[in-house]
């Protein structure tokens, strides 16, 4: 059998060429991680302070939105007799159509049956006209906004009754 002579020192040559590039890729790869990751912490930056800039816009939106209704406020302490009642109710309408637009609704109770996730207990009461476990009274107005709960209703819960 004939053996094939290896040569060392071009097996070293092929070694040391391999290796070398290797390290060559080594340094890219690292150069090409720091790259994204720094342009991953831009990304973060810039997308933060867009975010900044909508929700101040939005801000903006909801407050010009509101003026009228401060302006209105305005008058109606300055106005004396039986318009107050009537520019209190004109206002009262006016932000609830701002706010329901913003996407504020009010959540029913009263005559309802009881849930914890909508309605916050306050107490307990007998009441002959509403079944057991049904809203008696509602004692706070509750409020979902855009789908959650933003604050619940406070209730009387009926007992049922005589």
């Amino acid at each position: 059998m004939a053996r094939k002579r290896i040569s060392y020192k071009k097996l070293s040559e092929e070694l040391t060429s391999q290796l070398k590039d290797r390290e060559k890729e080594l340094v890219e790869l690292k150069d090409s991680r720091l790259r994204l990751a720094a342009e991953l912490e831009n990304f973060k930056k810039r997308t933060q302070k867009r975010m900044a800039e909508v929700l101040e816009t939005a801000n903006q939106d909801l407050v010009s939105q509101l003026l009228p209704i401060l302006d209105d406020l305005r008058r109606a302490s300055n106005s004396k007799g039986k318009g107050l009642k009537k520019g209190i109710s004109l206002i009262y309408n006016n932000l609830n159509s701002v706010l329901e637009k913003e996407g504020l609704k009010e959540i029913e109770a009263e005559g309802k049956r009881f849930d914890p996730l909508y309605h916050q207990a306050l107490l307990h009461m007998e009441n002959g006209r509403v079944p057991e476990d049904y809203v008696a009274q509602e004692l706070e107005k509750g409020y979902i906004f855009r789908g959650r709960v933003l604050r619940p209703t406070k209730v009387a819960v009926s007992k049922g009754g005589k």
